[in-house]
Protein backbone atom coordinates (compact mmCIF):
# COMPACT_ATOMS: atom_id res chain seq x y z
CA UNK A 1 0.00 0.00 0.00
CA UNK A 2 2.87 2.38 0.44
CA UNK A 3 4.21 1.85 -2.46
CA UNK A 4 1.46 2.55 -4.15
CA UNK A 5 0.70 6.33 -2.23
CA UNK A 6 4.63 7.11 -3.36
CA UNK A 7 3.72 6.14 -6.84
CA UNK A 8 0.86 8.63 -7.14
CA UNK A 9 3.04 11.26 -5.67
CA UNK A 10 5.77 10.71 -7.52
CA UNK A 11 3.87 10.07 -10.82
CA UNK A 12 6.29 12.21 -13.48
CA UNK A 13 3.02 13.55 -15.04
CA UNK A 14 2.16 15.04 -11.65
CA UNK A 15 5.88 16.48 -11.03
CA UNK A 16 4.11 20.48 -10.58
CA UNK A 17 2.11 19.30 -8.32
CA UNK A 18 4.70 17.59 -6.45
CA UNK A 19 6.71 20.72 -6.40
CA UNK A 20 3.84 22.92 -4.82
CA UNK A 21 3.07 19.96 -2.22
CA UNK A 22 6.90 20.02 -1.04
CA UNK A 23 7.25 24.04 -1.18
CA UNK A 24 3.36 23.74 1.40
CA UNK A 25 4.94 21.64 3.55
CA UNK A 26 8.23 23.12 3.86
CA UNK A 27 9.74 25.64 6.41
CA UNK A 28 11.56 27.96 3.61
CA UNK A 29 9.35 30.82 2.93
CA UNK A 30 9.58 31.31 -0.84
CA UNK A 31 9.00 35.20 -2.53
CA UNK A 32 5.32 35.16 -3.71
CA UNK A 33 6.44 38.21 -6.18
CA UNK A 34 8.51 38.02 -8.94
CA UNK A 35 9.92 41.81 -7.80
CA UNK A 36 13.17 40.28 -6.53
CA UNK A 37 16.44 41.73 -4.79
CA UNK A 38 18.84 39.59 -6.30
CA UNK A 39 19.95 37.60 -3.38
CA UNK A 40 21.00 40.48 -1.02
CA UNK A 41 22.59 39.64 1.98
CA UNK A 42 21.76 40.25 5.28
CA UNK A 43 23.76 44.14 6.82
CA UNK A 44 25.55 41.69 9.35
CA UNK A 45 26.66 40.02 6.06
CA UNK A 46 27.55 43.10 4.59
CA UNK A 47 29.70 44.86 8.07
CA UNK A 48 31.42 41.53 8.29
CA UNK A 49 33.76 42.12 5.27
CA UNK A 50 34.69 45.72 7.24
CA UNK A 51 36.32 43.92 10.17
CA UNK A 52 38.27 40.46 8.93
CA UNK A 53 38.68 39.73 12.34
CA UNK A 54 37.39 36.51 12.57
CA UNK A 55 37.54 35.55 16.71
CA UNK A 56 39.41 32.17 17.65
CA UNK A 57 36.84 28.94 17.60
CA UNK A 58 34.69 28.62 20.58
CA UNK A 59 35.15 32.86 22.00
CA UNK A 60 32.24 33.74 19.43
CA UNK A 61 28.69 33.02 18.76
CA UNK A 62 28.55 30.04 16.23
CA UNK A 63 26.47 31.69 13.85
CA UNK A 64 28.57 35.01 14.18
CA UNK A 65 31.28 33.50 13.11
CA UNK A 66 29.83 31.38 10.46
CA UNK A 67 28.85 34.81 9.00
CA UNK A 68 32.48 35.64 9.03
CA UNK A 69 33.95 32.47 7.66
CA UNK A 70 31.15 32.98 4.58
CA UNK A 71 32.40 36.63 3.96
CA UNK A 72 35.97 35.05 3.93
CA UNK A 73 37.02 31.80 2.59
CA UNK A 74 35.71 33.33 -1.36
CA UNK A 75 38.34 35.94 -0.81
CA UNK A 76 41.45 33.85 -0.52
CA UNK A 77 41.67 32.38 -4.07
CA UNK A 78 43.43 28.74 -2.86
CA UNK A 79 41.05 28.05 0.25
CA UNK A 80 38.25 28.68 -2.31
CA UNK A 81 39.84 26.80 -4.90
CA UNK A 82 40.82 23.96 -2.26
CA UNK A 83 37.01 23.80 -1.39
CA UNK A 84 35.59 24.42 -4.85
CA UNK A 85 37.36 20.59 -5.85
CA UNK A 86 36.68 18.97 -2.52
CA UNK A 87 32.97 19.98 -3.54
CA UNK A 88 33.11 18.64 -7.26
CA UNK A 89 34.93 15.48 -6.44
CA UNK A 90 32.14 14.28 -3.66
CA UNK A 91 29.13 15.83 -5.22
CA UNK A 92 30.40 13.69 -8.61
CA UNK A 93 30.49 10.53 -6.28
CA UNK A 94 27.83 7.78 -8.15
CA UNK A 95 25.02 6.11 -6.14
CA UNK A 96 22.26 4.06 -6.33
CA UNK A 97 19.33 2.81 -4.58
CA UNK A 98 19.49 -1.03 -4.09
CA UNK A 99 17.20 -3.50 -2.11
CA UNK A 100 17.97 -4.13 1.39
CA UNK A 101 18.23 -7.31 1.31
CA UNK A 102 19.82 -8.59 -1.66
CA UNK A 103 18.54 -11.75 -1.56
CA UNK A 104 15.22 -10.69 -1.29
CA UNK A 105 12.42 -9.16 -3.72
CA UNK A 106 14.21 -6.28 -6.08
CA UNK A 107 11.42 -3.74 -5.45
CA UNK A 108 11.46 -2.39 -8.55
CA UNK A 109 8.67 0.33 -8.09
CA UNK A 110 10.27 1.81 -4.95
CA UNK A 111 13.64 1.45 -6.02
CA UNK A 112 12.51 3.84 -9.14
CA UNK A 113 10.62 5.77 -7.25
CA UNK A 114 12.99 6.60 -4.80
CA UNK A 115 15.62 7.41 -7.09
CA UNK A 116 13.25 9.85 -8.53
CA UNK A 117 12.78 11.75 -5.38
CA UNK A 118 16.34 12.09 -4.68
CA UNK A 119 17.40 13.26 -8.52
CA UNK A 120 14.61 15.98 -7.90
CA UNK A 121 15.76 17.02 -4.43
CA UNK A 122 16.41 20.45 -3.22
CA UNK A 123 12.66 21.55 -4.67
CA UNK A 124 13.17 20.26 -8.05
CA UNK A 125 16.61 21.45 -8.51
CA UNK A 126 18.50 18.53 -8.64
CA UNK A 127 20.36 15.94 -6.63
CA UNK A 128 23.71 17.51 -7.62
CA UNK A 129 22.70 21.34 -6.93
CA UNK A 130 21.27 20.01 -3.45
CA UNK A 131 25.03 18.14 -2.67
CA UNK A 132 26.84 20.62 -3.60
CA UNK A 133 25.35 23.50 -1.23
CA UNK A 134 25.04 20.81 1.75
CA UNK A 135 29.06 19.75 1.23
CA UNK A 136 29.36 24.01 1.08
CA UNK A 137 28.06 24.30 4.25
CA UNK A 138 29.83 21.08 5.65
CA UNK A 139 33.21 22.28 4.32
CA UNK A 140 32.82 26.26 5.44
CA UNK A 141 30.66 26.11 8.59
CA UNK A 142 30.85 25.23 12.16
CA UNK A 143 27.29 25.37 12.35
CA UNK A 144 27.44 22.26 10.14
CA UNK A 145 25.10 21.54 7.24
CA UNK A 146 21.05 21.25 7.65
CA UNK A 147 18.93 18.87 5.41
CA UNK A 148 15.12 19.57 5.58
CA UNK A 149 12.79 16.03 5.41
CA UNK A 150 9.29 17.55 4.08
CA UNK A 151 6.84 15.32 4.91
CA UNK A 152 3.03 14.02 3.93
CA UNK A 153 2.04 15.35 7.30
CA UNK A 154 3.81 16.35 10.69
CA UNK A 155 4.09 12.83 11.87
CA UNK A 156 7.44 10.76 12.39
CA UNK A 157 6.02 7.69 10.69
CA UNK A 158 4.52 10.22 7.86
CA UNK A 159 6.41 9.53 4.66
CA UNK A 160 9.11 11.69 3.01
CA UNK A 161 7.84 13.69 -0.35
CA UNK A 162 11.15 15.74 -0.81
CA UNK A 163 14.29 16.37 0.50
CA UNK A 164 15.42 20.11 0.81
CA UNK A 165 19.26 22.34 1.68
CA UNK A 166 18.50 24.95 4.29
CA UNK A 167 20.94 27.57 4.98
CA UNK A 168 23.34 27.21 7.91
CA UNK A 169 23.63 30.36 9.06
CA UNK A 170 19.00 30.75 9.25
CA UNK A 171 19.80 27.29 12.02
CA UNK A 172 20.25 27.55 15.24
CA UNK A 173 20.61 24.57 17.35
CA UNK A 174 18.70 24.60 20.94
CA UNK A 175 19.95 21.24 22.71
CA UNK A 176 16.81 20.22 22.34
CA UNK A 177 16.65 16.45 21.12
CA UNK A 178 12.91 16.74 20.38
CA UNK A 179 13.06 20.08 18.86
CA UNK A 180 16.94 20.19 17.39
CA UNK A 181 16.85 23.47 15.27
CA UNK A 182 14.72 26.82 15.01
CA UNK A 183 15.10 27.87 11.27
CA UNK A 184 14.77 31.44 11.13
CA UNK A 185 12.99 32.12 7.21
CA UNK A 186 14.13 35.60 5.13
CA UNK A 187 11.34 37.57 6.44
CA UNK A 188 12.35 36.30 10.55
CA UNK A 189 10.01 34.03 11.12
CA UNK A 190 11.25 31.47 13.41
CA UNK A 191 10.15 27.67 12.64
CA UNK A 192 11.03 25.10 15.54
CA UNK A 193 11.99 22.00 13.59
CA UNK A 194 11.38 18.47 14.97
CA UNK A 195 13.87 15.98 15.26
CA UNK A 196 12.17 13.91 12.46
CA UNK A 197 11.84 17.19 9.92
CA UNK A 198 15.29 18.49 9.93
CA UNK A 199 18.81 16.45 10.34
CA UNK A 200 22.03 18.19 11.26
CA UNK A 201 25.26 16.70 9.47
CA UNK A 202 28.59 17.35 10.75
CA UNK A 203 32.22 15.84 9.54
CA UNK A 204 33.98 16.65 12.89
CA UNK A 205 31.71 16.99 15.64
CA UNK A 206 33.34 18.53 19.23
CA UNK A 207 32.29 16.85 21.96
CA UNK A 208 31.70 20.15 23.70
CA UNK A 209 28.37 20.11 25.71
CA UNK A 210 27.62 23.64 25.05
CA UNK A 211 27.65 23.36 21.36
CA UNK A 212 24.96 21.33 20.66
CA UNK A 213 26.61 19.69 18.28
CA UNK A 214 28.78 22.22 16.27
CA UNK A 215 32.08 21.22 14.64
CA UNK A 216 35.66 22.00 13.63
CA UNK A 217 35.09 22.52 9.55
CA UNK A 218 37.76 22.50 7.01
CA UNK A 219 37.96 26.31 6.83
CA UNK A 220 38.26 27.02 10.57
CA UNK A 221 40.96 24.28 10.82
CA UNK A 222 42.99 26.23 7.92
CA UNK A 223 42.22 29.65 8.56
CA UNK A 224 45.04 30.92 10.23
CA UNK A 225 47.54 30.07 7.36
CA UNK A 226 44.90 31.17 4.69
CA UNK A 227 44.96 34.66 6.63
CA UNK A 228 48.25 34.67 6.63
CA UNK A 229 48.48 33.73 2.78
CA UNK A 230 45.63 36.12 1.85
CA UNK A 231 46.85 39.06 3.23
CA UNK A 232 50.21 38.66 1.78
CA UNK A 233 47.97 38.22 -1.83
CA UNK A 234 46.61 41.67 -1.10
CA UNK A 235 49.92 42.99 -0.25
CA UNK A 236 50.91 42.03 -4.06
CA UNK A 237 48.14 42.82 -5.69
CA UNK A 238 48.22 46.62 -3.74
CA UNK A 239 51.93 46.81 -4.52
CA UNK A 240 51.49 45.83 -8.20
CA UNK A 241 48.58 48.27 -8.47
CA UNK A 242 50.05 51.08 -6.64
CA UNK A 243 47.16 51.79 -4.25
CA UNK A 244 49.07 50.90 -1.09
CA UNK A 245 51.10 53.59 1.19
CA UNK A 246 53.70 50.89 1.58
CA UNK A 247 56.46 53.32 3.45
CA UNK A 248 57.01 56.75 4.71
CA UNK A 249 59.44 58.49 3.29
CA UNK A 250 61.50 61.20 5.08
CA UNK A 251 63.85 63.60 2.82
CA UNK A 252 66.35 66.17 3.22
CA UNK A 253 68.02 68.45 0.64
CA UNK A 254 65.49 68.86 -1.38
CA UNK A 255 61.87 70.79 -0.87
CA UNK A 256 58.47 69.03 -1.20
CA UNK A 257 57.28 71.02 -3.69
CA UNK A 258 60.18 70.00 -5.63
CA UNK A 259 59.24 66.36 -5.35
CA UNK A 260 55.29 67.27 -6.05
CA UNK A 261 56.47 68.77 -9.33
CA UNK A 262 58.32 66.49 -10.60
CA UNK A 263 56.22 63.79 -9.56
CA UNK A 264 53.45 65.19 -11.20
CA UNK A 265 55.66 65.87 -14.54
CA UNK A 266 56.60 62.20 -14.35
CA UNK A 267 52.99 61.10 -14.19
CA UNK A 268 51.77 63.48 -17.69
CA UNK A 269 54.94 61.58 -18.94
CA UNK A 270 53.85 58.08 -18.24
CA UNK A 271 50.16 58.65 -19.32
CA UNK A 272 51.11 59.73 -22.82
CA UNK A 273 53.14 56.87 -22.98
CA UNK A 274 50.59 54.47 -22.43
CA UNK A 275 51.94 53.23 -19.43
CA UNK A 276 49.28 52.43 -16.93
CA UNK A 277 51.14 49.21 -14.60
CA UNK A 278 54.78 50.22 -14.86
CA UNK A 279 56.71 53.49 -15.69
CA UNK A 280 60.35 54.31 -15.85
CA UNK A 281 62.23 55.75 -12.30
CA UNK A 282 61.65 59.24 -11.86
CA UNK A 283 64.60 61.56 -12.27
CA UNK A 284 64.72 64.78 -10.68
CA UNK A 285 67.87 66.86 -11.61
CA UNK A 286 68.96 70.12 -10.66
CA UNK A 287 69.42 69.62 -6.90
CA UNK A 288 71.90 71.88 -5.20
CA UNK A 289 74.70 69.85 -4.76
CA UNK A 290 75.82 71.59 -1.06
CA UNK A 291 72.90 69.87 0.42
CA UNK A 292 72.79 66.18 -0.81
CA UNK A 293 69.77 64.11 -0.35
CA UNK A 294 69.46 62.57 2.20
CA UNK A 295 66.46 59.53 2.58
CA UNK A 296 65.60 57.44 5.58
CA UNK A 297 62.49 55.23 5.10
CA UNK A 298 59.85 53.24 7.47
CA UNK A 299 58.16 50.49 6.18
CA UNK A 300 54.55 50.27 6.86
CA UNK A 301 54.00 46.98 5.76
CA UNK A 302 56.32 44.32 3.97
CA UNK A 303 56.75 40.62 3.94
CA UNK A 304 57.86 38.07 6.80
CA UNK A 305 61.15 38.20 7.25
CA UNK A 306 63.07 35.53 5.00
CA UNK A 307 59.96 34.75 3.38
CA UNK A 308 60.40 31.50 0.32
CA UNK A 309 56.81 32.07 -1.80
CA UNK A 310 57.62 28.94 -3.10
CA UNK A 311 58.24 26.99 0.24
CA UNK A 312 55.08 28.87 1.71
CA UNK A 313 52.97 27.88 -0.91
CA UNK A 314 54.08 24.26 -0.82
CA UNK A 315 53.12 23.83 3.07
CA UNK A 316 50.12 26.11 3.00
CA UNK A 317 48.55 23.60 -0.02
CA UNK A 318 49.94 20.31 2.26
CA UNK A 319 48.28 22.29 5.29
CA UNK A 320 44.54 22.44 2.86
CA UNK A 321 44.95 19.01 2.06
CA UNK A 322 45.41 17.78 5.61
CA UNK A 323 42.21 19.90 6.45
CA UNK A 324 40.12 18.65 3.60
CA UNK A 325 41.28 15.11 4.20
CA UNK A 326 42.97 14.49 1.12
CA UNK A 327 46.40 13.28 -0.37
CA UNK A 328 48.20 16.99 -1.62
CA UNK A 329 48.06 15.92 -5.16
CA UNK A 330 44.19 16.63 -5.38
CA UNK A 331 45.02 20.11 -4.82
CA UNK A 332 48.76 20.73 -6.71
CA UNK A 333 51.76 18.73 -8.77
CA UNK A 334 53.32 16.34 -6.22
CA UNK A 335 56.58 18.24 -5.33
CA UNK A 336 60.03 16.67 -4.54
CA UNK A 337 62.13 16.98 -1.69
CA UNK A 338 60.90 16.88 1.81
CA UNK A 339 57.39 17.26 1.40
CA UNK A 340 57.69 13.95 -0.54
CA UNK A 341 58.42 12.43 -4.08
CA UNK A 342 56.55 11.47 -7.09
CA UNK A 343 57.15 7.72 -6.13
CA UNK A 344 54.67 8.43 -3.04
CA UNK A 345 51.56 9.44 -5.18
CA UNK A 346 50.01 6.18 -5.01
CA UNK A 347 50.24 4.97 -1.28
CA UNK A 348 49.05 8.74 -0.40
CA UNK A 349 46.27 8.35 -2.80
CA UNK A 350 45.11 5.29 -0.88
CA UNK A 351 45.46 6.47 2.34
CA UNK A 352 43.53 9.71 1.99
CA UNK A 353 41.06 8.10 0.03
CA UNK A 354 40.02 6.60 3.53
CA UNK A 355 39.70 9.95 5.10
CA UNK A 356 37.88 12.45 3.40
CA UNK A 357 35.65 10.95 0.58
CA UNK A 358 35.01 7.98 2.43
CA UNK A 359 33.92 10.06 5.08
CA UNK A 360 31.62 12.06 3.44
CA UNK A 361 30.16 9.12 1.68
CA UNK A 362 29.45 7.43 5.30
CA UNK A 363 27.94 11.06 6.46
CA UNK A 364 25.64 11.22 3.58
CA UNK A 365 24.80 7.44 3.73
CA UNK A 366 23.28 7.53 6.98
CA UNK A 367 21.55 10.49 6.46
CA UNK A 368 19.50 8.70 3.48
CA UNK A 369 19.53 5.12 5.49
CA UNK A 370 18.43 6.23 8.76
CA UNK A 371 16.58 9.33 8.97
CA UNK A 372 13.25 7.76 7.34
CA UNK A 373 13.82 9.22 4.15
CA UNK A 374 13.91 5.33 2.61
CA UNK A 375 11.46 2.91 3.23
CA UNK A 376 13.31 0.10 5.28
CA UNK A 377 12.92 -2.50 2.31
CA UNK A 378 16.17 -0.31 0.14
CA UNK A 379 18.94 1.78 1.36
CA UNK A 380 21.07 4.28 -0.72
CA UNK A 381 24.52 3.27 -1.39
CA UNK A 382 27.74 5.10 -3.13
CA UNK A 383 29.28 3.12 -5.75
CA UNK A 384 32.51 2.46 -6.13
CA UNK A 385 34.11 5.01 -8.77
CA UNK A 386 37.89 4.99 -7.60
CA UNK A 387 39.07 2.90 -10.41
CA UNK A 388 42.78 2.72 -8.68
CA UNK A 389 41.03 1.89 -5.74
CA UNK A 390 38.79 -0.77 -8.20
CA UNK A 391 42.35 -1.99 -9.16
CA UNK A 392 44.36 -2.52 -5.67
CA UNK A 393 40.90 -4.30 -4.25
CA UNK A 394 40.96 -6.68 -7.27
CA UNK A 395 44.55 -7.45 -6.85
CA UNK A 396 44.12 -8.41 -2.91
CA UNK A 397 41.00 -10.59 -3.42
CA UNK A 398 43.25 -12.53 -6.45
CA UNK A 399 46.20 -12.79 -4.04
CA UNK A 400 43.59 -14.21 -1.52
CA UNK A 401 41.96 -16.15 -3.66
CA UNK A 402 45.39 -17.73 -4.43
CA UNK A 403 46.49 -18.14 -0.91
CA UNK A 404 42.79 -20.43 -0.40
CA UNK A 405 43.38 -22.17 -3.68
CA UNK A 406 47.24 -23.60 -2.21
CA UNK A 407 45.66 -24.18 1.08
CA UNK A 408 42.85 -26.77 -0.64
CA UNK A 409 44.80 -28.19 -2.71
CA UNK A 410 47.39 -29.12 0.29
CA UNK A 411 44.04 -30.31 1.81
CA UNK A 412 45.00 -27.57 4.89
CA UNK A 413 41.03 -26.28 3.98
CA UNK A 414 37.99 -27.48 2.83
CA UNK A 415 35.80 -25.92 0.12
CA UNK A 416 33.01 -25.18 3.11
CA UNK A 417 36.27 -23.49 5.11
CA UNK A 418 37.38 -21.88 1.76
CA UNK A 419 33.82 -20.67 1.67
CA UNK A 420 33.61 -19.20 4.86
CA UNK A 421 37.07 -17.53 4.77
CA UNK A 422 36.16 -15.34 1.43
CA UNK A 423 32.87 -14.40 3.06
CA UNK A 424 35.39 -13.04 5.56
CA UNK A 425 37.78 -11.50 3.94
CA UNK A 426 34.51 -9.66 1.12
CA UNK A 427 35.53 -11.21 -1.95
CA UNK A 428 32.09 -12.77 -2.01
CA UNK A 429 28.66 -12.11 -0.70
CA UNK A 430 27.53 -14.15 1.79
CA UNK A 431 24.19 -15.37 0.22
CA UNK A 432 26.52 -16.46 -2.73
CA UNK A 433 28.21 -18.92 -0.44
CA UNK A 434 25.46 -19.97 0.62
CA UNK A 435 23.95 -20.67 -2.64
CA UNK A 436 26.98 -22.30 -3.34
CA UNK A 437 27.09 -24.67 -0.22
CA UNK A 438 23.03 -25.59 -1.10
CA UNK A 439 23.83 -26.91 -4.41
CA UNK A 440 26.84 -29.26 -3.57
CA UNK A 441 29.05 -27.58 -6.31
CA UNK A 442 31.86 -27.51 -4.23
CA UNK A 443 32.33 -30.52 -2.31
CA UNK A 444 31.63 -32.26 -6.07
CA UNK A 445 34.80 -30.55 -7.67
CA UNK A 446 36.72 -30.77 -3.94
CA UNK A 447 35.85 -34.80 -4.52
CA UNK A 448 37.10 -35.05 -8.08
CA UNK A 449 39.90 -33.62 -6.73
CA UNK A 450 40.79 -35.91 -4.61
CA UNK A 451 40.54 -38.91 -7.43
CA UNK A 452 43.51 -36.84 -9.29
CA UNK A 453 47.14 -37.25 -8.59
CA UNK A 454 47.74 -35.25 -5.79
CA UNK A 455 49.92 -31.93 -6.05
CA UNK A 456 52.24 -30.42 -3.81
CA UNK A 457 51.88 -26.76 -2.32
CA UNK A 458 55.21 -25.70 -3.96
CA UNK A 459 54.34 -27.30 -7.08
CA UNK A 460 51.27 -25.07 -7.00
CA UNK A 461 52.98 -21.98 -6.30
CA UNK A 462 55.58 -22.38 -9.18
CA UNK A 463 52.59 -23.33 -11.59
CA UNK A 464 51.30 -19.98 -10.31
CA UNK A 465 54.25 -17.56 -10.15
CA UNK A 466 55.30 -19.42 -13.87
CA UNK A 467 51.98 -18.11 -15.04
CA UNK A 468 52.27 -14.79 -13.63
CA UNK A 469 55.54 -14.42 -15.28
CA UNK A 470 54.33 -15.44 -18.75
CA UNK A 471 51.78 -12.47 -18.13
CA UNK A 472 53.92 -10.10 -17.57
CA UNK A 473 55.99 -11.28 -20.65
CA UNK A 474 52.77 -10.59 -22.82
CA UNK A 475 52.31 -7.75 -21.42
Amino acid sequence: MADTVQLEIFNPEQAKQLDQTAIAHSAVDFPSDLNGHGGVFSTIFMVAGLADTIPDWGYASVLARDTQLRNFWPKEPMLASALGAAVARDASFEWNIVPADPTGPSYKNTVRLMTEMLTTADFGNGWTQFIQKTLIDLFSQDNGAFVELIRAKDRPDSPVLAIGHLDSSKCERTGNPMMPVVYTDRLGKRHPMKWYQIKPLTELPMPVEEGYGIQLCSVSRCLLAAQILRDIHVYKREKVSGNFTRAIHFASGVNRREIQDALSLHKEETRNLGLYRYSQPLIVSGIDPSHPVKVETINLASLPDAFDEESSMKWYVAQLALAFGVDYQEFAPLPGGNLGSASQAEIQHMKARGKGPALVMAVIENLMNNSGILPKTVKFKYKEHDLQAESKKAESAFTRAKERSMRLNSFELDPIAALDLAVQAGDIPDYVAQAVKQRGLAEQMYMLKLRKPQVSANQTLGGIQSQEDRNGEVR
